[in-house]
């Protein structure tokens, strides 16, 4: 989930939908916690209903913060998360950012991954550079220190938040996908 580039090609066998929030591009609406996050839900019903399945969802960057309230809804058929370049709540980033201003009082969309993920009891992989100067590590360390089980890490050393290597052949796109939706599930 996530505005931006697709960055590796889709899997023959699975299809991919690119989701963009209301607000961005050509959408209408605001861009908000209380716009996106519903939004997003209703396309993982649509998805759900049209029966494609399983569903596994994929959030970047702000993405992470929608994908993980996404799956904080357990009637939704998610069967597995990653989360790349995540943090733990955005009133932390604001103020990591501003650490002697209460930034965190004055902020409307909150995005507590930390909360949002602790009901979600299925794969969960945490992608993160160790150098990134957006989301500053701590946040993602302290994020995959609450997240529940089953779950993996995957530190991308000498990267941070949007210098990924992206070449689809490299072994670090398979191991997030073989941990979230493992070859011999169902459908897969």
């Amino acid at each position: 989930m996530g505005v931006g580039r697709i960055r590796r090609p889709p899997h023959p066998t699975r299809l991919s939908c690119l989701y963009e929030y209301p607000g961005f591009g050509t959408r209408p609406g605001v861009p908000t916690e209380k716009t996106i996050v519903p939004d997003a839900r209703a396309l993982i019903r649509s998805l759900e209903q049209a029966d494609f399945g399983p569903i596994y969802v994929w959030g970047e960057s702000l993405g992470s913060g929608v994908a993980a309230a996404v799956c904080a809804d357990q009637s939704l058929p998610v069967h597995g998360l990653t989360l790349v370049v995540p943090w733990d709540t955005l009133p932390n980033v604001a103020q990591s950012y501003y650490p002697y201003y209460p930034v965190r009082f004055f902020m409307t969309d909150l995005y507590d991954s930390v909360a949002n993920l602790q009901q979600f009891h299925h794969p969960i992989c945490l992608i993160r550079g160790d150098e990134d100067d957006t989301i500053f590590p701590p946040l993602s360390i302290n994020l995959f220190a609450h997240l529940p089980n089953p779950k993996k890490e995957i530190v991308k050393v000498g990267y941070g938040h949007g210098d990924w290597p992206m070449d689809a052949n490299l072994s670090w796109w398979d191991e997030a996908i073989d941990f979230m939706a493992p070859k011999n599930s169902a459908g897969l």
